[in-house]
């Protein structure tokens, strides 16, 4: 940026000067931080206004010392993705949380849902100080009463490894399918068993068994060529290509034995949509057993898929409508407080620039940095191993001022041993000579 103003201007500007410049820019187009949050309560009026059916939700708390509201935080469910996963979204969830980044940290709570496309759906997002038991209690309870989710037991919850987040599904829907994503599982299982094999093992063995974007799923339904989505279709299209490799070796009352390979056996019911290896009651999707009973008894694929992946329903998601905002200037004024910026809590230490990456994550750059967990090295003056030349003998017999009364720890062949503490003691000269 400096380089730019350089040439378009003729004028250097120092790194803190555009720093500055840049903070001033940003005040004068979106205004300052604490005039963003003393604006809370009128941006859920107008939002609640302008969007009927929508959830605002804002919990605040004092500070010692000041009698006005400081922020904690907010619940947003907008009445048209309310109504929109209630009609047309498969009965899953997921939930998660990520880090909020600026002057002011905390954590970004969402609900997500799958919808006919085999696409995330958003319903629910919330801010919170902090990722704890009370704070997803607090936004699950409201996810309860918007969702309406009376029969707990028809709805599945996909989430991380988190020990508080599982406790509260437990006691607010005990009767939910709860299922962990395969990512996480995947951090745990790779501590064991490493390798790029296992990995792709353990998932085939998973698959085995806002407003610009609801405006832009309306036009793409339109395009559709078949009753159901492009990815659903494509999965279907898979399915028809797998069929080659099935037999039929026995057939009675709508039900039917597949022979896939030579040792490998699935009993297939049309009528009640099932199969063997589970996967269609799984998916929704008929698999490739029953594919290929459905293709040999001349049936279209299409009227044996779920009703959750059709044309209608998918559109039933997106049919409600979100409506824009005016500006800050034209939103009513609310008769409450002012609310004040969250309290500052400054952390130990010095902040980090970057998150911890996993073992098996990619540095910048492309390289992956080795361990040194028994690593055993070669001196550079000797040639032997096990040390190196900083704590070569042949570099402490040339050098006698290296010896002065200081604790070396020599290498270890053997990981088991235990390292071995030498004091050196010079006698002859006590300084390091110029």
């Amino acid at each position: 940026m400096a380089q730019q103003i350089r040439e378009d201007v003729s004028v250097d500007i120092s790194e803190w000067q555009y720093y500055r410049a840049r903070a001033a820019a940003g005040t004068m187009i979106e205004g300052t931080i604490k005039a963003q949050y003393a604006r809370l309560w009128d941006y859920c009026a107008k939002v609640r206004r302008s969007n009927p059916g929508s959830t605002m939700q804002m919990k605040c708390r004092t500070v010692r010392g000041d009698d006005n509201p400081h922020f904690q935080r907010l619940y947003i469910c907008l009445g048209g993705l309310k109504a929109g996963w209630r009609a047309g979204c498969r009965p899953i969830l997921g939930l998660d949380g990520c880090f909020i980044k600026g002057h002011h940290k905390g954590q970004l709570l969402a609900a997500v849902g799958v919808d006919g496309n085999n696409q995330m759906y958003l319903v629910a997002y919330a801010i919170v100080e902090s990722e704890t038991k009370e704070t997803w209690r607090w936004f699950l309870e409201f996810l309860n009463e918007d969702l309406q989710l009376n029969n707990s037991g028809q709805v599945t919850w996909i989430t991380d490894k988190q020990k508080w987040l599982l406790d509260v599904l437990r006691e607010l829907f005990p009767d939910s399918e709860h299922k962990h994503c395969v990512k996480h599982l995947h951090n745990n299982f790779k501590v064991y068993h490493k390798g790029l094999f296992l990995k792709q093992q353990m998932w085939n063995a998973a698959k085995s068994t806002t407003t610009q974007r609801l405006s832009r799923k309306r036009v793409e339904i339109e395009k559709w060529k078949h009753p159901v989505g492009p990815n659903v279709f494509k999965y279907v299209e898979k399915m028809k290509s797998l069929y080659v490799y099935c037999t039929l070796v026995f057939s009675g009352n709508n039900t039917f034995q597949v022979q896939a390979g030579l040792h490998n056996q699935y009993v297939v019911d049309l009528e009640r949509r099932t199969c063997a290896c589970r996967k269609w009651q799984l998916v929704g999707i008929p698999c490739s057993h029953a594919m290929f009973i459905i293709l040999i008894s001349h049936m279209n694929p299409f009227d044996y898929v779920d009703a959750y992946y059709k044309k209608e329903t998918y559109m039933k998601a997106y049919q409600p409508m979100i409506y824009g905002l005016n500006g800050p200037k034209l939103w009513p004024r609310s008769e409450n407080l002012p609310v004040q910026c969250p309290e500052f809590k400054k952390q130990r230490g010095r902040p980090k620039k970057s998150r911890n990456l996993q073992s098996d994550e990619e540095r910048k750059g492309g390289t992956t940095k080795l361990r040194k967990n028994y690593y055993v090295g070669r001196c550079g003056l000797c040639g032997q191993m096990g040390h190196n030349r900083r704590h070569c003998n042949r570099r402490r017999q040339s050098k006698p001022w290296y010896n002065c009364l200081r604790p070396s720890t020599h290498w270890r062949i053997n990981p088991t041993e235990e390292p071995t503490t030498i004091f050196h003691v010079c006698l002859n000269q006590r300084r390091k000579p110029k």
